[in-house]
């Protein structure tokens, strides 16, 4: 009886996991899908909206955490971070269809595709002049509490990202079905040729639409930054290629079909990941230097090019994410804060995990 329950938690967990890793690619995926609904392009810049998004956010959370904190609680502090990312985000959104896309809804679909690859590199070039290749660490909005649920472990980030993603998404649906100008959205979509005839500009629905999808795609940078709160340039690039592969497979144009597949590749990436554990990165061993006499075997999911990590899976019983990502010591040595509580041994506040072992 025990080993099965250990497999139901074990499955449980990672379902957990995948949920948290889906809500990324649902909310990123929506923006392509909105884009090409009522331009019939893609917006290839996407990714790198959400990458700016990010940086966006680590700005404004960075001030209001200095100028606020101690006089206005937390939770307010969070959702002021929100609001301001959300609003300066859609105008880097904005800009994208001004500036990039609205020349060119005459010429041929691949001059589109060219320019969006263009503005992405723009805006990753951009960053670096800016603020330097020097990546940042994303300063927490809220103080991690860890729940252990039978044998689950889950923290109260990732119940939020999770929570406040599908809520952004029945906003969305609710925004697009019930407004006006969601029905302009809808009728553009179904022939931006003809309804234009119908009075309704054109050159106001696609800014809102690119608009809506930056402000979305900043809030999965937010949240994304606090699940794992490392940024980079190219933070953008996997994330949005990803979550183009979950517009496509979700039906091109289809919101809800662009969120479900988001979450199923989530899905995919975290439990091919864990039933074979040699796609995800390095097996690794566990030492706890609270706990000399402990040890597990686990996998890690780390980029070199990066020099980062995030543990993903412990065999056999327990799987999660760090609180944070890992700081890398030397060639294959990393410091894990709180890794101990995703191994399964939550005594330990920092674990160093050796690669390739």
């Amino acid at each position: 009886m025990e080993p099965l329950i250990e497999s139901l938690n074990y499955i449980l967990q990672n379902i957990i996991n995948a949920l948290q890793r889906g809500s990324f690619y649902a909310v990123i995926s929506i923006g392509y899908s909105m884009v090409y609904g009522v331009l019939m392009l893609f917006n290839f810049a996407h990714g790198d909206i959400f990458m700016v998004g990010t940086y966006i956010g680590f700005g404004i959370a960075t001030v209001f955490l200095a100028t606020l904190t101690g006089l206005v609680p937390a939770p307010l502090i969070f959702l002021a971070t929100v609001l301001v990312t959300m609003f300066l985000a859609s105008w880097i959104g904005v800009f994208v269809e001004v500036a990039g896309y609205r020349p060119l809804r005459q010429a041929p679909r691949a001059s589109a595709a060219i320019t969006g690859l263009m503005i992405g590199i723009i805006f990753e070039t951009g960053i670096l002049i800016m603020l330097g290749a020097k990546r940042l660490s994303f300063p927490p909005l809220m103080e991690t509490v860890n729940y252990h649920i039978g044998g689950i472990y889950i923290t109260n980030v990732k119940a939020m990202i999770i929570i406040l993603s599908l809520l952004l998404m029945l906003a969305l649906h609710a925004f697009i079905q019930k407004t006006k100008w969601g029905m302009a959205m809808r009728a553009m979509s179904y022939d931006f040729l003809a309804v234009p005839l119908m009075g309704i500009s054109i050159n106001i629905i696609a800014p809102l639409t690119f608009a809506v999808g930056a402000g979305l795609a900043s809030v999965a940078g937010i949240l994304y930054g606090q699940a794992y709160p490392i940024l980079d340039p190219y933070m953008g690039v996997l994330l949005g290629w990803k979550a183009f592969v979950a517009a496509i497979l979700g039906g091109r144009g289809s919101i809800k079909g662009a969120a479900m597949a988001g979450y199923l590749l989530g899905f995919i990436e975290i439990f091919v990941a864990t039933i074979f554990p040699s796609t995800s990165g390095s097996h690794c061993l566990f030492h706890y230097p609270d706990h000399p006499d402990l040890q597990a075997q686990g996998i890690f999911w780390y980029g070199t090019q990066y020099q980062t990590a995030a543990l993903i899976s412990v065999d056999p019983t327990h799987t999660g994410t760090s609180n944070g990502n890992c700081k890398k010591i030397s060639t294959n040595v990393f410091d894990c804060p709180h890794a101990g509580l995703v191994s399964g041994h939550p005594h330990s506040s920092t674990d160093r995990i050796f690669l390739g072992i």
